[in-house]
């Protein structure tokens, strides 16, 4: 019970002073926690620039609170979520300003064109040679073997280098199978060579197109 005369506690009816609401005391609150996290985001990023600069970082900009002893330590929920959120930023940039890692060596091809198909193909995808099937000992000289050899060499060369257990699989079923046997047919580039001999092919025939017949695009 209060003494005679008095006037009543300074936050109470009659005091001196009148307490803030809960609503409004948990806004200010809020506030001041988020400019103490925005100075700490502030000084992990100028840290972070000048560490990549190689210039020694700037001086903590967060002041103590007002009243606060500068020697006592802020073990505080508060300081342990600035400190945390300190770092996690100073992290997160450190790892944005790091130079991206440098991409893998590729590895040499293990065999030329020409040793490929002597030692790997020749001598692997052997095939019955007859009437449905054609091969030419001088198969460099065929411009369209050239470019369906070459392109099973490159991709065997690629799936031979990779990790994955699937890739030689994956080269019999996308690559050799479909271009082996327009190469080996009939009607494939050897289909008028023998054992015994090469035939050269003839280039089918054209004819220019006449002037004009192309459009040239509108600019």
């Amino acid at each position: 019970m209060s003494a005679p005369g008095s006037t009543g506690s300074p936050g109470g009816p009659g005091g001196t002073g009148a307490a803030a609401p809960p609503a409004a005391a948990a806004a200010a609150a809020d506030r001041a926690l988020r400019r103490h996290l925005d100075a700490e985001a502030t000084a992990a990023l100028a840290e972070a620039l000048a560490a990549r600069a190689g210039q020694p970082p700037l001086a903590d900009p967060v002041q103590p609170a007002e009243g606060a002893d500068a020697g006592q330590p802020t073990d505080t929920w508060a300081a342990a979520l600035r400190t945390a959120t300190r770092r996690s930023v100073a992290t997160a940039l450190a790892d944005s300003l790091a130079p991206p890692p440098a991409p893998p060596t590729p590895q040499p091809p293990q065999y030329t064109l020409t040793e490929w198909v002597e030692h790997i193909y020749a001598n692997t995808f052997i095939r019955r040679l007859g009437q449905t099937q054609r091969w030419c000992a001088s198969w460099w000289a065929h411009a369209e073997a050239i470019v369906r050899l070459e392109a099973l060499w490159r991709t065997w060369e690629a799936a031979a280098a990779s990790d994955n257990g699937a890739a030689t699989a994956e080269w019999l079923r996308i690559y050799l199978d479909p271009l082996n046997g327009p190469l080996l047919g009939p009607d494939g580039p050897f289909s008028s060579c023998t054992p015994e001999r090469h035939s050269e092919s003839e280039p089918m025939w054209v004819t220019a197109p006449p002037a004009g017949y192309w459009r040239e695009p509108e600019d």
